[in-house]
């Protein structure tokens, strides 16, 4: 349970940071930026899953 509250509050945050971007740059700078993120968080919640699941694996043996 602790793991999805922790990346519920990821998504809050970045959500949040998103939606502040978005009020004070253009639209051209914003997709751009959003591009950049979202391919970075993607990468991030990946990772964070795989060193989930070899903590659930060590947590097996």
């Amino acid at each position: 349970m602790g793991h999805m509250n922790l990346s519920l509050s990821i998504q809050t945050m970045s959500t949040k940071y998103i939606f502040d971007v978005e009020k004070f740059t253009p639209p051209f700078l914003y997709e751009d930026f959003s591009k950049i993120f979202f391919t970075t968080s993607d990468k991030f919640f990946h990772l964070f899953h795989l060193a989930k699941l070899r903590y659930n694996e060590r947590l097996v043996q």
